[in-house]
């Protein structure tokens, strides 16, 4: 494969529909967003609708991936 000369940048936040933000998360090439107040997610790469289904029936598993810094935010 070729080597990439740029680096890919993030969106570290979008808009929600519900009016707050989607704040950004990045494991490589994928990334989520995710609404604290209204428990929304966008998702592409590894965090298929299985992965984002998890997410919300068991908001911990988010949480541990998040402490043990296997996701990233995007800064």
């Amino acid at each position: 494969m070729p080597e990439r000369k740029t680096k890919r940048t993030f969106v570290k936040k979008k808009k929600c529909s519900c009016g707050s933000f989607k704040y950004g998360y990045k494991k490589e090439a994928s990334r989520i967003y995710v609404c604290y107040k209204c428990g929304k997610f966008d998702s592409s790469g590894i965090f298929r609708d299985e992965v984002v289904q998890a997410f919300v029936t068991e908001p911990e598993i988010f949480l541990h991936l998040m402490k043990t810094k296997f996701i990233k935010r995007i800064e």
